[in-house]
């Protein structure tokens, strides 16, 4: 079981995947986190310690690539002083190939992860893995370009994931086998956006990864 108390703020940070068409209204809780991956965490992780009720933030943007990122991270990363930070961001730097893309990714990120624990030396980083497939219909020969480059800056964050002491979340793995099994389209219905099939897979991988860690154990 994964353990979260009063103390606690779950912040989940990312692109569209992580967004979830949330309300940016904080007062509207049928909508501030949004639908996704996240919210089913939400769910199981605050009725599992509903004695202590931490809180569980989404601050997620469609559209964003690390640049983006950075540019709001003091505003809505590091200002809200999460204890526990969960970030899953590539797609947008690496799904269309160009040259030092991938690199000027890992930079980004490994910047972002060092100003974090900086700033925040106690807190506990989960770092998710970048994922992308072919579209439905789409060949393998053209969906090949993005799909090298999407592994890519999977190997990137997962090298900033060990740099930076943070459970990696194996997403990519997790998905592939419903992919190769399930209907086109009804896991990954464009390639890189999860249906609520793929964010339920989603959810189930990341509580898995992060129970087994032992990175939110009870506290004694």
């Amino acid at each position: 079981m994964i353990y979260l108390y009063e103390s606690d703020r779950l912040l989940f940070q990312g692109d569209s995947i992580t967004h979830g068409g949330r309300g940016e209204k904080q007062w509207d809780k049928n909508h501030v986190l949004g639908h996704g991956y996240q919210t089913l965490l939400a769910g199981r992780l605050l009725f599992d310690n509903r004695a202590h009720m931490p809180e569980i933030c989404n601050r997620g943007v469609s559209g964003d690539g690390t640049a983006k990122l950075a540019a709001r991270w003091d505003a809505d990363t590091l200002a809200l002083r999460p204890t526990v930070l969960s970030l899953l961001i590539g797609v947008n730097d690496c799904y269309i190939p160009g040259e030092g893309k991938v690199e000027n990714y890992a930079q980004t990120l490994n910047g972002l992860l060092a100003r974090t624990k900086a700033a925040l030396p106690e807190i506990k980083l989960i770092l998710c893995e970048p994922f992308a497939f072919p579209a439905p219909g789409q060949s393998e020969a053209d969906a090949a370009p993005a799909l090298e480059s999407m592994a890519a800056c999977a190997e990137k964050a997962k090298a900033a994931a060990e740099r930076f002491g943070a459970v990696y979340v194996p997403f990519r793995s997790a998905l592939a086998p419903f992919v190769d099994t399930c209907p086109p389209g009804s896991v990954i219905w464009d390639g890189v956006h999860p249906t609520a099939l793929g964010h339920e897979i989603m959810a189930r991988q990341w509580y898995e990864t992060v129970d087994k860690s032992g990175l939110l154990r009870e506290r004694g």
